[in-house]
């Protein structure tokens, strides 16, 4: 009985008492009706009702493999036809999550059938099933190709960044032609000192030409200095060129790191994303490509392999993306809590003043007391003018914010334009230019003029220097405490980072005790405050720069 139920086993001897005889009879038969009546037609299953009752009485009785023969009361034995159409009915997002739960009882099924009933599994569904994993397949190898094009966009980000170290060519040639101005008026000084005379060898020509020599002398004296106001204009034409473009390139390369820094992050990131996403994926190809293989044959064959070891299609060496080494990039990680953030304070290009300043009617040239402002000696008070323009009436903080998506300070004075707002605010109170020696404050929400400008040797912005970050009164303010500077670097630094003189008063915290607020008279008058709402000045005469106190400036995020 043993042998003809399971004729492909070789049984030598099988010994059961007359009770355990009975019991294996009895269990057989009650197999048979069992399984005879949830018999399943359309399953692939061992030819004989007979066999199959043997092979599951074996999983029990014997301890059989029971993967051959799969109860209809399991999923496993719907047909694959209606396996297939159960898929397809899913979303399409659900597809592939169903097509793999269900890949092992498709390929139990094909297990146990054989070449003669492939025909009817190929019309029953299998057809369908290569359509939809063929369909599937595409959307996988897709998706690795973004992956591949997301990390290309992000190498190709990294190498952009050497784009900013471009120089505007119209400052290196602003700065050719100031040294070779300067070199010739200086080549015209040296030979206008130069005197030559003849004294001949008796005493009336020595008279003669004594007196022929004086004139000259005289002469030579009063071109040397005629000239003397012009060497001194040259030469400070030249060093404003030179500070202009070192001022540029300084700021150039201080984007190129953060460019680099930025962009490497990013890099890493979308790196470890693809990297890890990909394996998912590439899991996914070699089962689909293992289940068509299989289907295709109609059973399980050693020329269908399913890999387990990853062949990666992505290439992750696109381009080198490697640091140059004087660029030190913060790490996010270990940023501290407080005021500061790791993103860091919204980038600003130039171009936001200076597309708007070739459509506005600005003033090139600020004015002042001494007429010294604009090409004067650092040293002594000048390089600190201003190009600037009325945007109209409107409250403190619009006029912060629209300041701020300019770039520009806010720059009212004796000078500029009065009756414009300040930088100090003092709770529902700010500042508003009215006379240079005693403030005024209005209501935050009244109207005044808004007088905004951009320092004249800020070539480009750099928004990083406001690397700390304050929150009040509803807006965020990205600020920096520079420390003590004299009010010439003051502006300055204001003006590079977009920025506005500000003090802590105004971002709602410390004191603004001798901070710099913005000059109230330039040229010879240098404002700072004594308190929360007192100043004092620096009424120094022209060509000085007074004395140094605490510098901050600030913008809104807009």
């Amino acid at each position: 009985v043993a042998q003809a139920l399971f004729p492909e086993r070789h049984i030598d001897r099988v010994t059961l008492g007359p009770g355990a005889m009975l019991h294996f009879i009895l269990s057989v038969l009650l197999t048979v009706l069992a399984v005879a009546a949830n018999d399943c037609a359309d399953c692939v299953r061992a030819p004989s009702l007979l066999q199959r009752s043997g092979q599951a009485l074996a999983a029990v009785q014997l301890g059989s493999d029971a993967t051959a023969c799969t109860t209809s009361a399991t999923r496993n034995c719907e047909p694959i036809h209606e396996i297939t159409q159960h898929i397809l009915s899913q979303p399409p997002s659900s597809q592939l999550s169903m097509l793999r739960k269900y890949s092992e009882p498709l390929l139990a099924q094909l297990d146990v059938s054989n070449r003669s009933n492939h025909t009817a599994i190929i019309k029953n569904g299998t057809a369908d099933l290569h359509g939809l994993i063929t369909g599937l397949l595409d959307e996988l190898h897709s998706t690795l190709k973004g992956y591949q094009v997301s990390l290309n966009a992000s190498v190709d980000a990294f190498h952009a960044c050497a784009d900013l170290l471009h120089i505007d060519q119209g400052l290196v040639t602003t700065q050719a032609n100031a040294m070779g101005q300067t070199a010739q008026l200086q080549s015209e000084l040296n030979s206008s000192v130069k005197v030559v005379g003849d004294f001949g060898s008796t005493a009336e020509t020595a008279a003669a030409a004594a007196t022929a020599l004086k004139a000259e002398i005289d002469s030579k004296a009063f071109a040397f200095t005629s000239k003397l106001a012009s060497i001194e204009t040259v030469v400070n034409a030249e060093m404003m060129a030179n500070q202009s473009l070192s001022d540029a390139q300084a700021a150039a390369e201080k984007l190129f790191s953060t460019c680099q820094c930025t962009t490497h992050a990013n890099f890493n990131n979308v790196k470890d994303t693809v990297n890890t996403s990909r394996l998912v994926v590439e899991d996914n190809i070699e089962l689909l490509k293992y289940l068509n293989c299989t289907l295709g044959l109609g059973q399980r064959s050693d020329s269908c392999v399913l890999q387990s070891a990853h062949q990666s299609s992505i290439n992750f060496h696109t381009g080198v993306v490697v640091l140059t080494a004087d660029t030190i990039c913060e790490d996010s990680s270990n940023s501290g809590s407080g005021l500061g953030s790791s993103s860091g304070p919204p980038l600003l290009q130039i171009d936001a003043w200076t597309n708007f300043a070739s459509a506005c009617s600005c003033t090139q040239r600020q004015n002042d007391a001494c007429n010294y402002k604009c090409n004067g000696l650092q040293e002594k008070g000048g390089q600190t003018c201003f190009t600037f323009t009325n945007l109209g009436t409107m409250t403190w903080k619009e006029c912060v914010k629209k300041a701020s998506a300019l770039g520009a300070s806010l720059c009212s004075e004796d000078y500029t334009e009065g009756d414009g707002w300040g930088g100090h605010r003092n709770g529902d109170t700010a500042e508003r230019f009215e006379r240079f020696y005693s403030p005024k404050f209005d209501l935050i929400t009244s109207q005044h003029f808004c007088v905004v400008g951009k320092h004249n040797r800020v070539t480009s912005f750099d928004r990083t220097l406001c690397s700390q970050k304050a929150e009040y009164d509803g807006d965020t303010w990205w600020y920096h405490d520079a420390g003590v500077k004299y009010y010439d670097e003051c502006v300055y630094l204001a003006s590079s980072a977009g920025a506005t003189i500000i003090d802590p008063v105004t971002i709602g915290m410390g004191d603004s005790t001798d901070y710099w607020t913005f000059t109230k008279h330039s040229g010879n008058v240098y404002t700072y405050y004594t308190g929360i709402d007192t100043i004092s000045s620096h009424n120094v005469g022209c060509q000085s720069r007074g004395d140094a106190h605490k510098c901050m400036f600030g913008f809104m995020e807009v």
